[in-house]
């Protein structure tokens, strides 16, 4: 699943860089205090920007400057809070949260298969390198956005969902800080044209689980289509994958009893809300206390990752033809090598499915992939 944030405010940016991204606990894989967002795109070599990124630097591109001068690259504007508490000022990016599918995060992270999770990190930076060629710069009221397939984004591995009763259940996920700021063909700095952003969306998550798809399937896993056309391994008990989903269900009781309340269905914007509303801190737990916990739970429905990983390994590693392919993700094949100007006319090309996993530009040979 993807999920792309409102417009983050500089002060909002900021508050969750120090809270959330770059909390160490975040991650049970973390060695230091703290996490290390990356920088990745286009952009970050032309920003003099090294893979890893500083809480200064950081905190430069969410005020639009540059982040090894400081230079002032796009307008500013302080943040301020209205009298009802909502903050304004400059849109310093947007939080693009990929998420593994929950079969897939129990595997990698509770049966410590270390390739599974690398291949995640792949998919998440393939589904960013495809948005990133649609991105388009803010030119004026009175003229047409240009794209410019230009930006920076600031990456954050992190593992655990929000506790639920003290428990966090395994989730790996990324948050991806799309900064905004691009650069034009004069070579002139601009904010990012946002509505495109939301179209881009649907064309990174049908990239991730294409190559999702792509690494269970030669791996030996059997997989099938789980919620939003997500790709998940088959084989596990709907009780162990509730189990380890207590974020889910506390988010969907508290939509359901706003639901009920107001008599009508909640939106994204809502959900989002009350998903915010409802959460916890999350739990400071050493590295091997959160993955105790985990393995114990695991236990208790009889240690299915360690099985489905067996049961992989005995399969042999495989590829696919065409028609395999097509046959065992049950979707027909319509997407093509995008080379359109926006990700607009890309996708009112009918070549496009939104249930779509496994496409055509990525239909490459499974054993040349990088384990």
């Amino acid at each position: 699943m993807i999920d792309i944030s409102k417009p983050l405010t500089t002060g909002k940016a900021n508050t969750y860089y120090q809270q959330e991204y770059s909390v160490a606990s975040n991650n049970y894989l973390s060695q230091g205090q703290t996490l290390t967002g990356h920088a990745r795109g286009p952009l970050a070599e032309a920003l003099g920007l090294s893979t890893e990124i500083t809480p200064k630097q950081f905190e430069r591109l969410m005020k639009g400057q540059h982040p090894i001068t400081g230079e002032q690259l796009i307008r500013h504007k302080d943040t301020v809070k209205t009298r009802d508490g909502r903050e304004l000022g400059h849109r310093a990016g947007w939080d693009v949260t990929i998420n593994a599918s929950k079969s897939v995060s129990v595997t990698a992270l509770v049966g410590g298969d270390e390739q599974l999770r690398q291949a995640h990190l792949r998919a998440e930076r393939k589904a960013i390198e495809w948005g990133t060629q649609f991105i388009q710069a803010r030119t004026g009221a009175r003229t047409a956005a240009e794209t410019t397939a230009k930006a920076v984004w600031i990456s954050f591995e992190h593992t655990t969902a929000r506790p639920v009763d003290g428990y966090s259940a395994p989730q790996l996920h990324g948050h991806n800080v799309l900064v905004n700021l691009t650069q034009d063909s004069a070579g002139k700095w601009r904010s990012l044209q946002t509505a495109e952003l939301f179209r881009i969306q649907k064309g990174m998550r049908a990239v991730y689980h294409s190559e999702m798809g792509h690494y269970l399937l030669s791996r030996g896993f059997e997989v099938e289509r789980g919620k939003n056309h997500s790709v998940e391994i088959k084989g596990y008990s709907k009780e162990y994958l509730e189990a380890e989903s207590p974020r889910s269900r506390q988010i969907q009781e508290a939509v359901d009893k706003w639901e009920r309340e107001n008599g009508r269905r909640a939106d994204r914007e809502i959900r989002q809300q009350i998903a915010h509303e409802i959460r916890d801190e999350k739990a400071q737990l050493p590295p091997e206390h959160q993955h105790a916990a985990w393995r114990a739970n695991a236990e208790r429905f009889g240690n299915e990752p360690d099985r489905i990983i067996q049961q992989a390994a005995l399969q042999q590693e495989r590829t696919f033809s065409e028609h395999e392919i097509q046959r065992k993700t049950e979707g027909p094949s319509r997407m093509r090598s995008p080379a359109y100007p926006s990700a607009r006319q890309f996708l009112s090309t009918g070549r496009w499915s939104n249930s779509l996993w496994i496409t055509t530009s990525l239909r490459t040979s499974i054993m040349s992939r990088p384990r």
